[in-house]
């Protein structure tokens, strides 16, 4: 891809970009929760404006009238103690958005669902098992102005990457390295070596599936979404989300993300 000649755009490396770029749920009350691919430095600033794309098929996408949604950071989630138990006390995310009655009690009541309200495209990044209460931590919260009966799948990008562009990519098989085919080969050898015993079939970085690519000016890279759900080798449900990094056709980084769904 080529990059803006305007002297003033800063082009972001790779480090840099990982915390600029988020993922997670938008729901109907505006609010978002998002996971970042990069981890936030003690001495950095949280970005405090993010603009959300949604991660729809084009079809789907066709039906929403905003395709960009601005939002501001809010604050930085956590699993709070209860000073009166020992216990930690949550809230399910769906069910806090009146998404979900089904879920349990995480600790701090539940919610009727709004009749109204309904998902669009994949499936909601904060669903769980209705038994497990997934924590809290590492979840940024933002408020935008959207107002819809929709809940679906975003990419928040930091405001500075501007004229970014999200192209959806059909769903096919994500290429391996032969790198990543070496480590998939080793480990599925390993657990062979170890006559491991599993009550679920493992699924690896091989059916990853590409979701979207991702082009910005302030970038020097394509990047690219893949998916691909894993119930582990003992039924630990986790949903992971791989960000490629690609320059000249090459991939030159890759960062997986993972959302913990609880125990099949």
């Amino acid at each position: 891809m080529s990059c803006s000649s305007n002297s003033k755009l800063k082009i972001l490396d790779e480090d840099e970009l990982l915390h600029k770029i988020s993922i997670g749920q938008i729901y109907p009350s505006g609010n978002i929760y998002v996971k970042q691919f990069g981890k936030t430095l003690k001495d950095n600033k949280k970005d405090q404006s993010f603009n959300f794309y949604p991660l729809l098929v084009p079809s789907d996408l066709k039906k929403l009238k905003r395709k960009i949604i601005q939002a501001n950071f809010i604050t930085e989630l956590s699993d709070s103690p209860d000073p009166h138990q020992f216990a930690i006390r949550v809230y399910h995310i769906p069910n806090k958005e009146l998404m979900d009655e089904n879920h349990i009690d995480c600790g701090l009541g539940k919610n009727k669902k709004e009749k109204n309200y309904q998902y669009f495209g994949a499936e909601d990044f904060y669903n769980s098992i209705n038994d497990h209460c997934a924590s809290l931590n590492d979840i940024n919260q933002y408020q935008s102005n959207y107002n819809n009966k929709y809940s679906f799948n975003v990419i928040g990008l930091s405001d500075e990457l501007k004229k970014t562009n999200v192209t959806y990519l059909s769903n096919k098989v994500r290429p391996l390295s032969s790198e990543e085919k070496e480590s998939i080969k080793k480990d599925k050898e390993k657990n062979q070596l170890e006559k491991i015993e599993c009550t679920t079939i493992v699924h690896r970085l091989d059916s990853a599936q590409m979701l979207y690519s991702i082009q910005s000016p302030s970038i020097q890279f394509d990047l690219r979404l893949s998916e691909y759900i894993n119930p582990g080798c003992l039924g630990h449900l986790n949903r992971n989300i791989v960000l490629d990094f690609i320059k000249n056709n090459r991939v030159t980084k890759t960062v997986l993300l993972n959302f913990y769904q609880g125990a099949l």
